[in-house]
């Protein structure tokens, strides 16, 4: 429960951040009269929502994460935060960021997780053995990052990453060129990021490697 409450406070409260700063990016949805949904089949029904809206959408949710980040609003908080931010994300082509899409996913599973603490069985009844709150959505979450590293290192299967083109053209920092090339080149980096890649996709469900993963992966990105 430590643990969870832990990650509660800091991951919804980097959510909360990162909401606020979106309200700066909110007058680029509707500009124009452009506004294209992610899932066609919404544009009929869906409404356009003009730019006030959608500023006013992420103060809510960044109002909403930042709540349940210090322990407010319960259950009804993080469900309303998960359905706003779905609605911001798939109304609009412009947010089209894979991470946005990612946390939208991230968001719908840890509204499975049980926050609150097991009850305490009435005196002289014995408790039934129960797995840690976050146990099976934990799971999930760890499986969708595995999807997503899998598929960011199979679409880099192509000839203009695997010859380091695409890296070399990305890296525009001359510390960070430097590095690379000390390292072997960028064709060589290249191989590495894929390698990666996978390697985080697999090593992330074995308990024992962890904490070697945790600060490997956060580096690499």
């Amino acid at each position: 429960p430590e643990v969870l409450a832990f990650f509660r406070l800091v991951f919804f409260a980097v959510l909360a951040v990162d909401l606020w700063l979106q309200v700066e990016h909110a007058p680029r949805h509707g500009a124009g009269g452009f506004n294209v949904s992610h899932l066609p089949a919404l544009d009929s029904w869906l409404p356009v929502l003009a730019r006030p809206a959608i500023a006013f959408l992420f103060i809510v949710q960044a109002y909403l994460a930042g709540l349940f980040a210090l322990g407010g609003g319960g259950r009804a908080a993080l469900f309303a935060l998960t359905g706003l931010y779905g609605v911001t994300y798939f109304s609009s082509q412009l947010d089209s960021y894979q991470h946005h899409y990612l946390m939208f996913l991230v968001l719908l599973l840890l509204c499975l997780v049980r926050w609150e603490p097991a009850p305490v069985p009435p005196p002289g009844k014995k408790s039934k053995a129960l797995e840690p709150p976050a146990a099976w959505p934990v799971r999930l979450l760890l499986v969708q990052i595995s999807i997503v590293y899998v598929y960011a290192a199979l679409a880099k299967m192509e000839p203009v990453w695997l010859d380091g083109i695409v890296l070399e053209r990305q890296v525009s920092a001359g510390w960070a060129r430097d590095v690379i090339e000390r390292m072997g080149g960028f064709k060589l980096v290249s191989g590495l990021v894929i390698a990666t890649e996978l390697g985080l996709a697999v090593a992330i469900h074995l308990r024992g490697l962890r904490l070697f993963v945790a600060p490997a992966g956060i580096l690499f990105h």
